[in-house]
């Protein structure tokens, strides 16, 4: 849902809370099929973007795959 007058938080003029947009992708990632995620993410990546937007969207991936790995470990053990 989208309010007329609302932004995505990459195209901000204000500072932006890398942490708090790092753990809302994650939840994304969670919620959506992988196809929807990668539509959400690779705009945070793009040319022009903020070093903090990439910054962003790096966070996220690297919580996910250090989560993944953690469930395969985690398994490995069972």
């Amino acid at each position: 849902m989208k309010i007329s007058n609302q932004r995505p938080f990459f195209e901000s003029v204000e500072p932006i809370d890398i942490s708090f947009y790092a753990d809302c992708l994650v939840a994304i990632a969670r919620l959506v099929p992988d196809e929807e995620f990668l539509r959400i993410l690779h705009p945070c990546l793009d040319a022009e973007r903020s070093y903090a937007v990439k910054l962003v969207a790096v966070k996220a991936l690297i919580i996910l795959s250090q989560q993944v790995g953690f469930c395969f470990a985690f398994r490995s053990r069972l």
